[in-house]
């Protein structure tokens, strides 16, 4: 027994990191209720029009992002703030649902609609994809651990994957779409306020600095939590302070 309970720590040993463990609950209920999205989508889609045609088009207007932005995502998410930006992706991918949910609660929605919001769906997507891919160093505390991370977000996709068609399929056969939509946007609200609490920690941490002085925000390296660049007015040979040392 105890040798069972050893081994799943060690199968899910990063979840010992508070930051990744909140994330990896909170993302995995959001990747939920976006595959019981896309299954609603198809689904009205279909209801509404009955056309295998239209039917690809809201499918491929849901992937049309990372067809064509895949490739300059990341150059883009190097610029930026990670969590800010993680913030931001995921409250649009929660409006996206919201404004759904709206439109298909009052009648009013129609296959004009669906494709435009597949699409800004899919543009969303694919910042928020390799915003989240490149956190997770951010996330675990212990290098050591960040393979581990990794595996257990390939895990969580893959189960996501599973759940939420199936999810989708309950609801659909009890409710209708707009249930599906709502529960999509309310699945945001977790990976939002598991952002909330890393992002306070590391602004705390960043704000008091290595020595508990003011760090400055500005400058990648700063950012990335190293040593400020520290100028030197002498050449090496004749520069023996420590701290030029250090900064070259």
């Amino acid at each position: 027994m105890e040798g069972l309970i050893e081994r799943a720590r060690r199968t899910f040993r990063a979840l010992r990191h508070r930051n990744y463990r909140l994330f990896f609950v909170g993302q995995g209920l959001s990747l939920i209720g976006t595959w019981a999205q896309q299954v609603a989508m198809g689904w009205l889609t279909w209801r509404l029009t009955g056309s295998p045609f239209l039917l690809g088009v809201v499918a491929f207007s849901g992937n049309a992002g990372m067809l064509f932005l895949g490739t300059f995502a990341g150059v883009m998410v190097d610029r930026v703030d990670r969590r800010r930006a993680l913030l931001l992706t995921q409250s649009l991918l929660m409006l996206q649902a919201a404004v759904l949910t709206v439109i298909t609660f009052l009648g009013i929605v129609t296959v004009a609609h669906l494709i435009a919001l597949a699409l800004f769906l899919s543009v969303v997507q694919v910042f928020d994809v390799v915003l989240r891919q490149s956190s997770y160093v951010h996330f675990v505390g212990d290098r050591a651990d960040l393979p581990n991370a990794i595996a257990l977000n390939s895990m969580m996709v893959n189960g996501a994957r599973v759940i939420g068609p199936a999810l989708a399929g309950l609801v659909l056969a009890v409710t209708g779409e707009a249930v599906c939509f709502a529960i999509n946007a309310l699945s945001f609200v977790a990976v939002l306020a598991s952002l909330l609490p890393h992002g306070l920690a590391g602004a705390r941490a960043h704000r008091a600095g290595p020595a508990g002085g003011r760090a400055s925000s500005r400058g990648p390296a700063t950012r990335l939590g190293s040593r400020p660049p520290v100028r030197c007015s002498g050449s090496w040979r004749r520069c023996r302070s420590r701290s030029c040392r250090t900064a070259r």
